[in-house]
């Protein structure tokens, strides 16, 4: 079960059109991805019951890289990708003692894209 539904992730689009549902699905099954090899080293992964924030971790990254497949410029990372990284530093933090993430550059950028 995913995150975060495709209706979480059209409201922070700001679309109601099912035109992207697919493509939406697919979206949050990738960033799903991406948080549960982020977790991974803390915790049962998929996470269930979904924690509210990884719900909204989920939307914001998802739309994101939905945003970013349409930008003219996709070398430069969305900026709701960014935050939706920073929040998924600060879930762990708060939320678990052992930090192996932390180490070294201590950010997200070792954890890749999840995109391939």
């Amino acid at each position: 079960m995913a995150y975060s539904p495709v209706a979480q992730v059209k409201e922070v689009l700001g679309i109601t059109a099912t035109t992207f549902d697919t493509e939406l699905t697919n979206v949050i099954t990738d960033s799903d991805s991406f948080i549960d090899e982020y977790l991974r080293p803390y915790a049962s992964v998929p996470v269930s019951p979904t924690p509210t924030e990884i719900g909204k971790i989920s939307a914001l990254l998802s739309a994101g890289r939905f945003r970013q497949r349409r930008a003219d410029d996709q070398t430069k990372e969305h900026p709701w990708i960014t935050e939706a990284k920073e929040r998924l530093e600060r879930y762990v933090s708060s939320n678990y003692r052992f930090s192996p993430a932390f180490t070294g550059t201590g950010s997200l950028e070792d954890a890749g894209t999840g995109e391939d």
